[in-house]
């Protein structure tokens, strides 16, 4: 599948920096609408600082900063008058290690539109969120239980319905099949699919693992040292790389 034309996400001369540290330099790119793009680089590139930038996570972090521009769906995100709440209900969030709310699993999936005044529809919304995370059909009976008593994995899934919730048009991922079994992290993959081409969200991806990258991804960002190295379509970048650093990452010499 090629990547689509139109970008959701357009980046411009994006620096970030902790304190004096900074650790992305001047990044221009533009992520395609309605696919699934893998940021990928060595540890320490700049990863989780760049899709935090994403939906104003980093600026939460003390004496983190962000300069530049990131306009999604024709904003710009970093505009004074932007409220904060809405870009984070529009752009979702899901972290390398499952974060379930101290509640029920009902409880979890419901925190999110009740907070944004989302009130009509809400079993629709549990339901079609669990559904969209494979999670339906393992937990339909025991919405009311706490969301500590499921596995890793299921509580991974968890956290991605409960972004779904709300209802965003793009959905972050920081190596979210790192902490998890190979069964687990082969249904967030399958997941990541269904995503894109069923709900038609655009998703992004931090991962550490090549081939991962290579498997789930139409597009493909790699980072390294806080620079932009090298982005295009997932073939591209793996099949025909540009740099060199960029084919020694790839076949692990790097």
């Amino acid at each position: 599948m090629s990547p689509s034309r139109e970008p959701m996400i357009e980046i411009k001369n994006l620096n970030a920096y902790y304190g004096d540290f900074r650790a992305l330099k001047d990044i221009t790119v533009k992520i395609p609408e309605n696919r699934v793009t893998a940021i990928m680089g060595p540890s320490g590139c700049g990863k989780s600082t760049f899709i935090k930038c994403l939906n104003r996570m980093l600026e939460t972090i003390e004496k983190a900063r962000v300069e530049g521009e990131v306009i999604i769906g024709g904003t710009n995100i970093y505009d004074p008058k932007v409220d904060v709440l809405e870009i984070r209900k529009r752009v979702g969030m899901v972290f390398q290690e499952p974060n379930p709310l101290p509640m029920s699993i009902r409880e979890n999936i419901l925190y999110g539109p009740k907070i944004h005044g989302m009130n009509d529809g809400l079993d629709e919304t549990l339901k079609g969120s669990l559904k969209a995370a494979g999670l339906w059909e393992e937990v339909k009976d025991r919405l009311d239980t706490s969301a500590f008593q499921l596995s890793g994995g299921q509580q991974q899934r968890l956290c991605i319905a409960r972004a779904l919730a709300v209802e965003p048009n793009v959905i972050l991922m920081d190596e979210p099949t790192s902490s998890l079994d190979p069964v687990s992290s082969k249904k967030i993959e399958d997941l990541l699919t269904e995503l894109r081409d069923i709900y038609g969200i655009t998703v992004l991806v931090v991962t550490h693992n090549v081939h991962q990258a290579q498997r789930i991804s139409d597009y493909t960002v790699f980072l390294y040292l806080g620079e932009l190295l090298e982005h295009g379509s997932a073939e591209k970048v793996f099949e025909n790389p540009e740099h060199d650093r960029t084919r020694k990452y790839i076949e692990g010499e790097l």
